[in-house]
């Protein structure tokens, strides 16, 4: 037996996979710049620069993606298996950035790399969260319209009800 989900669900747990993501980048990329002590004189200058990319970069390029993802979504079936969240070419995408984090993970680079790939888990994390608000707004679009759909259906159904009787 298959699990499917409503349209709506797949908007939130699209948000959702986007905000976990997005605190575990954080997460890494801060114990990565944390740990080391040669970045200390230098976080009060890369946490808030990496913070407003990240705000920006999630406000704008990550938004419209929330938006285009979520308007395919709205184009699915009522009921549709769980995998349907993403397209194919999303989950290839995702696999290329997860294969991408890996490799500078374990290319055992100098200190500098590895701060900069630490900023850049910051970055990309607070991208993240900055854009999953884009699913939220779409969730509560899909319940306004499922709301006027079942508006528009009820009463077609009642008076089908009334005519078998």
């Amino acid at each position: 037996m298959m699990v499917t989900v409503t349209q709506r669900q797949h908007v939130r747990h699209a948000a959702l996979v986007w905000m976990v993501v997005g605190m575990v980048l954080c997460a890494r990329g801060l114990l990565w710049l944390l740990g080391d002590p040669r970045y200390h004189p230098w976080l009060g200058v890369l946490l808030p620069l990496a913070a407003l990319l990240g705000v920006v970069k999630g406000s704008t390029l990550l938004a419209r993606a929330a938006r285009r993802i979520s308007a395919r979504i709205a184009r699915l079936p009522a009921h549709t298996p769980i995998w349907r969240l993403y397209s194919p070419a999303t989950y290839l995408m995702i696999l290329g950035m997860m294969a991408l984090g890996l490799a500078c993970r374990w290319a055992g680079a100098h200190w500098h790399f590895i701060g900069t790939v630490g900023v850049l888990y910051v970055t990309v994390g607070v991208a993240l969260l900055a854009g999953s608000r884009a699913y939220w707004t779409a969730g509560e679009s899909l319940k306004v319209m499922a709301s006027a759909r079942e508006a528009v259906t009820a009463p077609q159904r009642s008076q089908s009800a009334q005519r078998k009787s």
